[in-house]
Formats: structure tokens, sequence, C-alpha cells
């Protein structure tokens, strides 16, 4: 129970302080800046952009011909009423005369009309479509490789169903708001065309018609702020069942061995109702939005019927030749279904883009966190080679808590064999998590070569550095995959012979398909000791000069721990290699043992010496079993690995 508590705390130290936090960027959230920014991602596609611009043009003079073309027909067959609009009049300019050739060629005339409408609706809607995948394609690269550089206290304190809702749906919001825009140029100026045209019938009805503008801006108001808040209520409770389903996957077997499945399967429900619940009220409102709309619509026809029909009837009992005709009242209803939706788009732009601006947000939220370890503005080059490694009174605290280190020095040239060991909460595993720089020590340095990690390229100290983590992670592939993962052009001999150094080879010739075969998540598909295997070829196939092993002979066995331990005195000379571990077989060759208490180094020398000085090491030597729990390490896990899983069990959902 002790063990577990101290676990506990330990995974409460990470989770919720962190070390060194990434800091958010001070960049505009709101205005001209924000928006700016959304459409900047889509600069690559200027022409294509610029080509929908063209096609929308297009489909507003064809759909004002189309207008013209009906009424013109119906006026053909029942008057010879001349027509005093200047579409009308323009088309007739292209007919024959007389009844019986005009009715046919303006049959002939409209078709053609609603074709080429027709094929620019659709040339439309496949430029939206390439815009929206390659704008969202640029999102979700570059949100990706920001969440990568990110510190591990970030991805700790976060659930990984959040990382992957920003990238799977918020990303969406970009095209949105770009449609968004363009749909509310294309509607300020079919609203103009198609308002002057229809003034030209009749302007009373057409100041009618657009004196509903006002009511649409209400309810765009109403709508719009309900909207929004409903929206990001739905999104967070789509991230958090996207979260669960993936803790969930990951915990299946934990699940079953304590007979969890039916309060699992509850809460699982549980999270789905949720999930229902708040996306019923964003639907309610977003069908309440366009029903009232459409009760607006309803308005404006039944004038143009009503009143329209009105005048046509007293024209023809007045018998006015210049009189308001059926083909009249007949072309303004098409404009009408024309002229509402860009209406509907104008007033309801504030609407319309909220949504998609909440899910810029939550991308922008996280791409203006400035990484907490990151690269200096002026680097200093160092070539990957053999070099001393120098820790100077290195300190280190969690953000709220006490140090954890507190002045740890020591020496390590290249080549040699050292070990770090020392009681629980000693502070071993945080001292390795330092030297690759996935964080900063709060006081001290850390010296490579005599040069500062911070005053360095990340590329060039994490050339330096292979470690091999306790909890050794796979990542989507092969096994072979893996193993070449830190050097993806090595040669099938040079991956063969680093399984062999690391005693994994026996094991992988027993696979079915050998070095080819395929890991599940996580490399569930090989046991614990398998994954740690193949997590140190992988290291040993790197040119890294200095290894840097946690606990790396736990979950084998002897045999194989022998193996291990062999291949390492034997690369002892040629690289420099860092031990945490308790394994006193481990730690009797090599050159030089830290041994660590509160957080400094209490004692160093060789095997011998120590247990000759009879201080911390004897007590350790003499107690060698350990209820350590596991100190904050990094586990380095697949964006993709971990995005593919969540998705595929959500796709299971429907």
């Amino acid at each position: 129970m002790p063990g577990m508590i101290r676990r506990l705390t330990f995974a409460r130290r990470l989770s919720l302080a962190g070390a060194p936090q990434d800091r958010p960027d001070a960049r505009p959230t709101g205005g001209v800046a924000f928006y700016a920014r959304i459409l900047g991602y889509f600069k690559p596609d200027a022409r294509r952009i610029a080509l929908l611009v063209g096609l929308i043009w297009l489909s507003l003079l064809v759909g004002v011909l189309e207008g013209a073309a009906a009424g013109v027909l119906v006026d053909a067959v029942l008057s010879d009423r001349p027509p005093t609009d200047t579409p009308s009049r323009l088309l007739l300019g292209w007919l024959p005369d007389g009844r019986a050739g005009r009715v046919p060629a303006l049959a002939l005339l409209w078709l053609a009309f609603r074709a080429a409408n027709d094929t620019a609706m659709l040339l439309r809607e496949m430029i939206n479509n390439r815009l929206r995948y390659d704008g969202t394609a640029r999102v979700r690269a570059e949100l990706f490789d920001h969440l990568q550089h990110l510190s591990p206290a970030y991805h700790k304190s976060r659930p990984q169903g959040d990382a992957i809702y920003r990238m799977s749906t918020d990303a969406l919001g970009f095209f949105g708001v770009l449609d968004t825009f363009v749909g509310a140029a294309n509607s300020v100026l079919t609203v103009i065309v198609i308002g002057a045209v229809m003034a030209q019938f009749n302007a009373s009805i057409t100041v009618v018609c657009l004196a509903l503008t006002p009511l649409l801006l209400v309810a765009n108001a109403y709508f719009g702020r309900t909207i929004r808040s409903t929206s990001a209520a739905s999104k967070r409770a789509d991230a958090d069942l996207t979260t669960f389903t993936q803790r969930a996957v990951a915990t299946v077997a934990l699940a079953q061995l304590f007979g969890r499945q039916r309060t699992e399967g509850e809460r699982f429900r549980a999270a789905v109702d949720h999930t229902i619940g708040a996306g019923m009220r964003m639907s309610w409102q977003q069908q309440l939005y366009p029903w009232t709309q459409r009760l607006l619509y309803a308005v404006g026809y039944a004038f143009v019927l009503g009143y329209g029909g009105w005048l046509v009837f007293r024209d023809q009992r007045d018998g006015r030749a210049d009189g308001f005709s059926v083909g009249a009242v007949t072309a303004m209803l098409i404009y009408l279904g024309q002229l509402w939706e860009p209406v509907r788009r104008m007033a309801g732009f504030t609407a319309d883009v909220q949504t998609n601006v909440a899910a810029c947000a939550r991308v922008f939220e996280v791409l203006d966190l400035t990484p907490a370890v990151a690269d200096p503005p002026d680097p200093v080059p160092l070539p990957v080679r053999p070099r001393p490694l120098e820790l100077r009174a290195v300190a280190f605290a969690y953000a709220g808590e006490r140090p954890v280190l507190r002045g740890v020095d020591a020496l390590i040239p290249p080549g040699e064999m050292v070990a770090f060991v020392g009681p629980s909460g000693s502070g071993k595993s945080t001292l390795l998590n330092l030297l690759p720089r996935f964080y900063d020590p709060t006081a001290g340095t850390l010296l490579l070569d005599g040069h500062d990690l911070r005053a360095l390229r990340l590329a060039d100290v994490r050339g330096h550095v292979a470690l091999v983590p306790q909890d050794s992670p796979a990542v989507a592939g092969t096994v072979a995959e893996n193993i070449a993962f830190g050097r993806p052009a090595a040669t099938p001999e040079q991956v063969r012979r680093a399984a062999e150094l690391a005693g994994a080879a026996e094991f992988i010739d027993a696979l079915p398909a050998g070095y080819d075969t395929q890991l599940t998540e996580a490399g569930q598909n090989l046991s614990g000791g398998q994954r740690q295997r193949i997590a140190i070829a992988r290291a040993l196939l790197t040119d890294a000069p200095i290894l840097v092993l946690d606990e790396p002979t736990s979950g084998l066995d002897r045999a194989h721990e022998r193996l291990v331990l062999d291949t390492l005195h034997r690369l002892r000379g040629k690289r420099t290699i860092i031990l945490v571990t308790h394994s006193l077989e481990a730690v009797t060759g090599c050159d030089r043992i830290f041994v660590l208490h509160e957080g400094r180094v209490g004692e160093a020398g060789t095997h011998e010496e120590l247990l000759a000085a009879g201080g911390l090491y004897t007590a350790l030597a003499a107690d060698p079993v350990s209820d350590e729990p596991p100190e904050p390490t990094l586990v380095v896990q697949s964006l993709e690995v971990t995005a593919i899983t969540s998705l595929q069990a959500l796709s299971s959902l429907g």
C-alpha cells in the first residue's frame, strides 16, 4: 500500500504540477488579426479561390438569365406584352419573332442556362472539397508537429483524446470560416444584382421582400449566441467521449481482471448519453434557426404571389398593355428564391461562423503554446561524436513541489560505463530525463563537451543521447521498423545485428513473420521483456555515443539479462553507458557508481570501493529489494498509434 500511495503521488505531481510548463504565446484571439490568421492557411490556394469566385459570378449571371427566360416563356404563351426589364429584353434580341418560334427557343435556352448553372455548381463543389482537404491537412500537420514539440509535462497533463479531437474535428473549422467568408462576399454581390433586377419588375415588392431582412438579423442575434454555446458544449462532450474511449480500450485487460466490464459499460453509456444530450441541444438550435428562416421566406413568397397576382388582375382588368404580367410574377418568384439564401448568409454570418471560430480557437490554444524546451536563438553546432558529459550542481523541482534534485555533480568521460543508484525518491529517473533535455534543470548546468545543453540544438543534444526508458514504448509498424526507428536507413543486416546484441533475435525469429511482424497497439502482442529488448536494440542501432538505460534488465530472465549486460560491457570504451538499475550484477562492472541520496550524489566510486567504504551503497547492497515507484519518465507514445486506435473505436459507435 505505501508503494501504491507513492506511485499515486508521483502521478499526481507530474499530471497536475508538471515540469517547467509550455507557455501560452501572446497571439491575438479575435478581430481582424484572428480571422487573417485563419485564412492564412489557404494562401497556397489563391488561384483556386480566384477560380471559385469567377464561377460564383458566372452562376449569378446565369441565374439572372434563367429567371428572365422563365418569365419571357410564360408571357410568350399567355400574352404579347413586351417586357420592360433589361434581362428579358436582352433575351428577346436572341429569339425569333412570333410565339411559335419563341416558345421552343426559350425552352432550349432555359435548359442551357440550367445546365450551365448546374455545371458551375459542380465545379464549385469540387473546388470547395479540394480547399477543405488541403487547408485541413495543413492545419492538422502543423498541429501534429507542434504537439510533437510540446513537453512531456503537457501531454501527461491532458487526455490524449483531447489532442485527437482537435486534430480530427476542430481542424475542420478553418475551411468553415473560409467558406463562410466567401459565401458572405458572394451574398453581398448577389443581393445587389438580384435586388436591382427585381426592382425593374416592381420596386414595392422588392422593398417589402428586403424589409424582412431585419427579422432575419434578430433571429441571427438570438441563435448566434445559443448555437455557439451549445456547439462548444457538444464539442467538449465529444472530446470527453473520445478520451474515455481511448482510455477504456487501453485498459480492457484491467477491466477484465477485476470484473469491471459491466461498470465500465455503464460509464461508457453514460458518456454516450451525455454526448447525445449535448448534441441534441445543439441540433435543436441548429434546426430551429433554419425553421425560423423558412417561415420568413414563406412570408415573402406569399406576398409576391398575393400582391403580384393582384397587380396582374388589376392591369388585365384595366387593359394596360404594359401592365404587370404572369411572367413577371414567375420571374420574381425565381429571383426571390435566388435572393433568400444570400440574404440568409448575410444576416446569419455571425451564427454561421461561430461554430467554426470556436473550433479554430481550440486549435490556436495549442499552437500558441511555446514549448518549455526549445532551440536557443543562436545554437552552438555540435556534430555527433563521443564527448564528456558533466553535471554541475544540477537541481530540479516540479512546479509547486520540493526539489527532487538538490545539486548533483558528476563528470562522465566518453566511453565510460557508469550507474546511478539510490533509494526511493532520490531522483534517478528524473535525472535521466534531463540528459536528452526533455526538461531543463531549475538550477545548475548540464554540459556536453563543455557546452551547456541549453545552448545547443535539441537535435544535436538528442543525437548524442539514446534513452531506453523502463516503460519501453512501441510504435506503429513492423518489428524491424521499431528497431530502426532512430535510424530508418539501417540495412536489414544492421537491424538483425542490433537485435542479436540486445538478445531479441531469438524471439523475433519465432514470430509469425519474423522482423516483418506487425506490432499491435503499443506492442501489446509482445511481452514486456520482449518490448524492452526491442527498445534496447533500437538504442544500440543508433549512432548516439551516449546510451542511457533505465532498468535495462527488468523483465528479463537470467539468460537474457546476462546477454544484455555482456553486450553493454562490450560497448564500454566505444560508447558512454549510463545505467539506472537495482541489479547489483549490472553495476558491479561499472567504471563508477554514483549513489544518489536526498537529491545529491552521496557517494561515488567503483563497486569495490563503495563496499569498502561501508556507507550508503553498502546499505543498498545489503537490502537490494526496493519497492521504489517509477519516477516521472518520458513515455514516448506515437500520436499516430493513439489517433488510429481511438478513431477506430469511435467509428464503431456508428
